[in-house]
């Protein structure tokens, strides 16, 4: 019956932040994918969300990746703001497939009001609740400097672990990376099955490198990335590594290594 629906309570007043729509959809696209997706009320099955004078930062992780990205948006309110939120990443993510190609040039009007978060677009408005609970202070996680640097091109790197996957062990997905002079070897092997493996050419000049990921983990941090050159960063073999842009500097996604015999 229609009486029983639930009630939708709309919550846009007039206090409403006014925020850059390309931005706040690259913003999405770039850390909604990191979130927990085992643990939807987890508050690591939401993005964190902050706006201040500042700009616009948006975080997201699930223990294993960190992807974080910071823009330097102006907010259409006059008053200076500080406002904070953990969204559930699923709404986000239906927010884009809805609204992506409808923002365009306008602004997002977003509103918090007790619990709950809406965005106002010029033909949708999504309400979602958020999430309770204190978020990780995920910028502890991100070293200050990294000793060893590499560049590589985006689409080869891609290519490369992709046709390297084939073999990896469907459970653990995990792919080996060797980093020499001039090259990246990469290799996968699954017991009774086969073992692959593919070489790439880098810009690196240090000592050998080896170090294993979660082969998914590092695909989906570098299909965000928007330069066609990519940076990877770290300190060793266990070390966070860091992947971003060769050129931009506002975004940045962290992986996990994974500890191999």
């Amino acid at each position: 019956p229609a009486d029983e629906f639930p009630q939708i309570k709309q919550i846009d007043t007039e206090e409403f932040l006014a925020v850059d729509g390309k931005a706040f959809v690259r913003a999405i696209n770039q850390t909604a994918f990191a979130a927990a997706s085992y643990d939807a009320n987890n508050v690591l099955g939401g993005v964190y969300f902050q706006l201040n004078d500042n700009g616009l930062e948006m975080a997201a992780t699930d223990g294993s990746r960190l992807a974080r990205r910071i823009e330097a948006v102006k907010d259409g309110s006059a008053a200076s703001l500080n406002v904070s939120a953990i969204i559930p990443a699923k709404t986000l993510q239906e927010f884009l497939k809805l609204c992506a190609s409808d923002v365009g040039e306008q602004p997002v009007k977003i509103a918090i009001q007790e619990g709950q978060i809406s965005f106002r677009t010029p033909r949708f408005y999504v309400l979602s609740r958020l999430l309770d609970g204190q978020y990780p202070k995920y910028n502890q996680l991100i070293p200050a400097e990294n000793k060893i640097v590499a560049f590589a091109n985006k689409k080869a790197f891609i290519d490369s672990l992709e046709r390297t996957a084939v073999m990896a062990n469907e459970r653990t997905n995990i792919v080996k990376l060797v980093l020499d002079k001039g090259n990246m070897s990469l290799a996968a092997q699954t017991p009774d099955v086969g073992d692959s493996k593919d070489t790439l050419e880098v810009l690196y000049d240090g000592d050998t490198l080896n170090i294993a990921f979660n082969y998914k983990y590092v695909i989906d941090a570098l299909k965000v990335i928007e330069s066609e050159d990519v940076r990877m960063e770290t300190n060793g073999p266990l070390s966070p590594t860091i992947f971003k842009g060769k050129e931009e500097n506002g975004y940045l996604c962290l992986v996990m290594p994974v500890q191999v015999k």
